[in-house]
Parts: structure tokens; C-alpha cells; sequence
């Protein structure tokens, strides 16, 4: 499947697909990956905090989704600059798990209701992702594998891990599918924050607590958005060409989208907002062509 590029009018052929972050196993991962970088939080100076303007888990459902099509970017930024971001890259999931798990460990443990109703309403919302993202399969808009391993799951706790997989999915995908499912972004974003709040709900012992545990979570979310931008630079400058750096690694931050003429109040519209990287035409790191 071709696509056009919007700056040349010229013709591309498609990005090869690149399958999606496995699905999640539990909190365990998210754990590790927040101790591995306890040290590097620490060291962040306050002046550079950045302020948590964004759903935490809805971030982080982004990073998860974008983090193996900019990995298979990883050979053209080796090429092209000559300091790229390696170890950021392959990090990259590690990071996003880390500022997951401090924002759960921030949050209060019954601020999002009981399992129960936490289940009564991922129950029918994965449901309801799963036959969407199965109709995407179908037409080869989104990996058909991917979906078979979230399918996979049949516990409670694969229904939170689920949730998490799922909007990662359609996260990673969003610009070219939003118009072609029933799914709007609103749903990809509960099942985002419906998810973690699950698993901490079905959590058998409480998660450890911290009297700067909310200083701990703007680090973790500083400490994301920095690699995430740093990424996001260098995917500009290697796809600038072809114009698709954010079918790559979407932006953080929700477009904002104007409503088509005669949509109903909950319908999205597909007018796509300006919050694109800004343009890398020239990184003082390029190797001269």
C-alpha cells in the first residue's frame, strides 16, 4: 500500500509493518524497569522537571506502541548522524515502564474504584477494542499477531495487561486508522488508564508507598518525555523525505481535531491538528551526504 507525501505530492511506498510491543505481563516488568532507573531519576536537577501535562498512561501506551517501528529506525539514524540516539532507542521501553510504574506507585490505592466495577467496565470496553482491532487485522492495518496474543489472555489480570496492550496498538496506528473504526480516541485513551488502575486494584499486596512518591513520578515522566524527544528528532530527520515521521513515533500530546460538519457530540473529527515535531532540516550531528 502507497501513500502520498504531503510536502512533495510525490508517491512513497508504505513503511514495512512492524509488529507491536508484546503485550504486557504484569506488573513485575514495569517494576524492574523503575528500580533499574531509580539512580537516574535521582539525578535529575529540579530546574528541569518537566510539569505532567499529559495522561501518564496514556503516554506511555504511545511510547510502547511507537518503541519497535523507531527501533527499526535505529540503521538509518546510524547512518545519518553521527551521534545517534542508540542507547535511548534501546531503551525506550524500559523508560516508558518505569514512569508507568511510578505514576501507579503515586496513585492513591482506591482512587479509581473497586476490581469489580474496574472490571465491569474493562470487560466490555476490551471486548469491544478486540473486535475492532480484528477487523484492522483483517484489512492489514494493524499486525494480525499482535492481536492473537492479546486474545490469548483469559484471567483478570490479562484483562488489565490487555487493556494496556490494546491501546498501545491502536495507539501506534492511530493517524491511519482513526477514520477506518467504530473505536474513537476517548476509548483508546480508558483503555490506557483503565488498565493500570486494574492491575494495581487486583495487586495481592499493596504497591510500596513514598512520601515523594509524586516527585518520583514528574521525574519518571521528565525522564520519558526527554528520550521521547530526543527520538522523535531523529525519526524527523531520517523519514523528513518521505513526510511520515509520525506514523513512526507519534506525538505525545492528543491532536486537536475539529469537528466534522454534522458529527454527533461524542463522534471525533479527522482534522488533524498542528502538533507535529518541529522540522530537523539540519542537526549539527548529520553526516554530510
Amino acid at each position: 500500500m502507497n501513500a502520498r507525501n504531503t510536502r512533495t505530492g510525490k508517491t512513497t511506498k508504505a513503511s514495512p509493518t512492524v509488529k507491536p510491543v508484546e503485550r504486557p505481563s504484569g506488573l513485575a516488568p514495569a517494576a524492574d524497569a523503575f528500580e533499574a532507573l531509580k539512580a537516574d531519576y535521582a539525578k535529575l536537577p529540579a530546574a528541569t522537571l518537566i510539569p505532567i501535562n499529559v495522561d501518564i498512561p496514556r503516554a506511555v501506551a504511545v511510547v510502547l506502541g511507537a518503541e519497535p517501528r523507531v527501533r527499526s529506525l535505529l540503521p538509518a539514524m546510524q547512518a545519518a548522524l553521527k551521534s545517534p540516539p542508540t542507547a535511548v532507542v534501546e531503551s525506550l521501553r524500559q523508560t516508558a515502564l518505569g514512569a508507568w510504574y511510578a505514576h501507579l506507585i503515586a496513585m492513591p490505592a482506591k482512587s479509581a474504584g473497586s476490581a469489580k466495577e474496574l472490571l465491569d467496565r474493562a470487560t466490555p470496553l476490551r471486548a469491544k477494542l478486540l473486535k475492532a482491532a480484528d477487523a484492522l487485522a483483517d484489512a492489514e492495518l494493524v499486525d494480525a499477531a499482535a492481536v492473537a496474543r492479546i486474545r490469548e489472555g483469559s484471567g483478570n489480570i490479562d484483562r488489565a495487561n490487555d487493556l494496556v496492550a490494546l491501546a498501545a496498538l491502536f495507539s501506534q496506528s492511530w493517524d491511519e486508522i482513526h477514520d477506518k473504526t467504530a473505536i474513537v480516541r476517548a476509548q483508546v485513551d480508558e483503555a490506557a488508564m483503565l488498565g493500570p488502575s486494574l492491575l494495581l486494584a487486583l495487586a495481592e499486596e499493596p504497591l510500596p508507598k513514598s512520601d515523594n512518591a509524586n516527585d518520583t513520578r514528574q521525574r519518571a515522566f521528565t525522564l520519558l518525555v526527554t528520550a521521547y524527544d530526543e527520538v522523535r528528532r531523529a525519526v524527523t530527520f531520517v523519514r523528513w523525505a518521505e513526510g511520515d515521521a509520525d506514523a513512526f513515533a507519534p506525538s505525545l500530546y492528543a491532536k486537536s481535531r475539529k469537528r466534522r460538519p454534522g458529527a454527533s457530540d461524542d463522534a471525533e473529527g479527522d482534522v488533524d491538528g498542528d502538533d507535529a515535531v518541529a522540522p530537523v532540516a539540519a542537526p549539527p550531528d548529520a553526516t554530510p551526504s
